[in-house]
């Protein structure tokens, strides 16, 4: 029998403070993939439940985009561009030969 993993998925808080988190806030979106780097850091707090939780977040040191501007504008509309017209003389991106022209090819 063959167990094939479960595709799991890790969402990691991040934590972008002053003029970095208002580029995060004015120019990422959700599904854009970007790049983070910053140092981790570890944590806790008690809820009001009176529990200790744990936390873990990555402190921002710096972050771009992964993807070009085209690919994000395409994520976030969820929509392809639509192909270039064809001129009606080309077919499959080569232009058609007429008949009778070998003469004036100045290969053969």
């Amino acid at each position: 029998m063959l167990l094939i993993p479960e595709k799991k998925t890790d969402f990691i808080q991040c934590v972008a403070l002053g003029a970095k988190g208002e580029f995060a806030e004015k120019y990422f979106r959700k599904g854009m993939k970007i790049i983070v780097e910053g140092k981790w850091q570890t944590g806790s707090y008690v809820n009001q439940d009176g529990n200790k939780v744990n936390t873990n977040e990555c402190l921002v040191d710096s972050q771009e985009f992964c993807e070009g501007k085209q690919v994000n504008q395409n994520a976030e509309q969820n929509t392809q561009p639509a192909p270039e017209p064809t001129p009606p003389h080309y077919t499959d991106g080569f232009m058609n030969i007429p008949e009778g022209i070998d003469a004036e090819l100045p290969f053969n």
